[in-house]
């Protein structure tokens, strides 16, 4: 392992534990029932993540060309303040037509993690293209800090879920604003450009990465099934909640702390056309995903018993199911999720995405709390076999 590797993985660990300790401040402070909200509204932010930033995640780190990535820069710059104004109008009348209190905040609330959220990924897209994980992961431990001490604030001033929320917008402007005077050259020589440049730059990085916004959002809403599942649990919402909320968090340690270093080399080994490299870090992204899915487990029950928030006897089997099945593994696949898409296999991507969505789909479906944690037991158990697959054939095509 490189120093800067080495510095940036401890950078990140930090940023992890203030993360993980910003998921626990409203479950110790008694506001588990604001969680709902909070988790309902990140998992909407997140699922138009993917179309805001046109996929980034999955495209920038392996582009070898400074004009590409410029045209990148523009492309967003245009497409999230518009996709986000798209997602305040949407949400409102949805919230309108079904009478829901307060529609134009929560509204306002959902559109602002989305575009603030958006922005975040994209930067950190960037900083993976560039090589720069120690610059990286200090970008993540900036707003690890500043989402704890904003959580502290509102939790110690009696919070609502409204209020967390906004306290996740606050941690996601700040990172934004360093980063923002850090690059502030360069950012200006980028949105120089005239104005026909953005409109064709947004046309042509649309086209490009197409496939890849349709499986990724695609993806996203399958994986956000647990989350937007959560308000019709009924009796299980709660502890719902909080298992939901804490796997938000070892996602976060999976894909934003080992997963960009895991990008890193995986891109560097992929410009190389270093096939043998490659296969060694997809190795060891599913087994620190493996690690890190069982750290969640430990963690979720912990949390569950020493909050009282455990449902009750007759009803633990179905949930601890849920729990282990769907959350665990969606943890255990975060250091690899973007594997196949810096591998230039976006028709396999869709394809997997695609039953993702499918079958978050029809557990929306499902009338009954306990048939719908079941179900999402046997969905989590399936996504994370059928991903291991796919990777494994990606492998077996780069290597002949």
């Amino acid at each position: 392992m490189r120093r800067s590797d080495g510095t940036a993985a401890l950078a990140g660990l930090a940023a992890q534990g203030f993360t993980l300790a910003s998921t626990l401040l409203p479950i110790a402070f008694g506001d588990a029932d604001a969680l709902v909200l909070v988790v309902t509204a990140g998992a909407l932010a997140t699922v138009v993540t993917p179309a805001l930033t046109m996929a980034a995640q999955h495209r920038l780190p392996v582009l070898d060309s400074v004009a590409r990535v410029r045209s990148s820069v523009r492309a967003v710059a245009t497409l999230a303040p518009i996709g986000a104004s798209g997602v305040l109008l949407a949400t409102f009348l949805i919230l309108q037509l079904s009478q829901t209190p307060n529609p134009l905040q929560l509204a306002a609330l959902i559109a602002g993690i989305a575009l603030t959220q958006s922005l975040f990924l994209y930067s950190l897209s960037l900083l993976t293209r560039e090589d720069r994980p120690t610059i990286l992961l200090a970008a993540r431990l900036l707003y690890g800090v500043t989402l704890f001490l904003a959580t502290l604030a509102v939790a110690l001033a009696g919070g609502s879920g409204e209020a967390y929320c906004v306290a996740t917008i606050a941690a996601y402007l700040v990172v934004l604003l360093c980063l923002g005077i850090w690059r502030v050259h360069s950012i200006a020589s980028v949105l120089s450009a005239p104005v026909m440049t953005f409109i064709r730059d947004t046309r042509d990085e649309l086209i490009d990465s197409r496939m890849l916004v349709v499986s990724t959002s695609l993806g996203t809403l399958g994986g956000q099934v647990g989350a937007l599942v959560t308000p019709t649990l009924g009796q299980f919402a709660t502890s719902w909640a909080v298992a939901i909320r804490l796997m938000s968090g070892f996602q976060t340690l999976g894909s934003q702390t080992v997963g960009p270093l895991v990008d890193v080399r995986v891109a560097r080994s992929l410009r190389a056309r270093d096939h043998s490299a490659f296969s060694r870090q997809v190795r060891t992204a599913n087994f620190l995903g493996l690690v890190i899915g069982v750290g969640f487990v430990f963690a979720c029950a912990l949390a569950l018993a020493l909050t009282d928030a455990l449902p009750r006897s007759g009803e633990l089997v179905p949930f601890i199911a849920g729990a282990i099945l769907f959350c665990g593994t969606g943890v255990a696949l975060t250091p690899s999720a973007r594997i196949l898409g810096l591998a230039g296999k976006p028709s396999a991507r869709l394809a997997w995405d695609s039953f993702r969505f499918a079958g978050g789909a029809a557990i929306l479906l499902i009338p009954s709390a306990t048939l719908q944690l079941w179900s999402l037991a046997a969905l989590g158990l399936a996504i994370y076999v059928a991903y291991l697959s796919i990777v494994r054939r990606a492998i077996r095509a780069l290597e002949t």
